[in-house]
């Protein structure tokens, strides 16, 4: 959690939990990925979360403003803490699941035959740097690598973005 200094309200805050294997983070939509990171009582289980686990996932950043103009610092501040703590506490690696923000599926699917294979397509230009996107530059410029889609519907409520998010590490 990061306070502001003059009035100690609340800027921002990361949840993580710690994992086996960040190739299963997105085993569950992320609503129940957030339900196990909390604690909260649900019938869903995840045995790749594990408090001695070896590995980070970022489950949510959250900023008082979502992530818009000058909160864009307070994210990268508490991402950066968030990254250290991580590494002072001998974490192999720290895996996360964005979405992009200067893509939209609609207007992009064209002759693809499917959401996943448009996506992967973009994600592809991204990382050949063809094209760029600010919700994925905000981790890849500090260093994150852009691994792969999630599974469909891993973001339902998510249009945007055809229900699909980014595996970053």
């Amino acid at each position: 959690v990061l306070e502001g200094k003059e009035r100690g309200d609340i800027l921002g805050a990361m949840y993580t939990q710690r994992i086996h294997d960040g190739e299963k983070v997105d085993s569950l939509p992320w609503q129940e990925s957030i339900k196990v990171a909390a604690g909260n009582e649900s019938n869903v289980t995840d045995d790749n979360v594990d408090p001695s686990g070896i590995n980070m996932q970022l489950v949510r950043l959250s900023t008082s403003g979502g992530g818009r103009s000058l909160e864009f610092a307070v994210g990268e501040s508490i991402r950066n803490f968030t990254l250290v703590v991580a590494a002072s506490q001998g974490i192999s690696r720290v895996y996360g699941i964005t979405r992009a923000t200067n893509f939209d599926i609609v207007k992009e699917r064209g002759g693809f035959k499917s959401d996943e294979e448009c996506y992967d397509a973009f994600l592809e230009k991204v990382r050949s740097n063809e094209r760029s996107d600010k919700g994925l530059a905000f981790h890849l410029k500090s260093g994150a690598r852009l691994l792969r889609r999630t599974r469909k519907k891993w973001i339902p409520e998510d249009e945007q973005n055809g229900e699909l998010g980014v595996l970053i590490s």
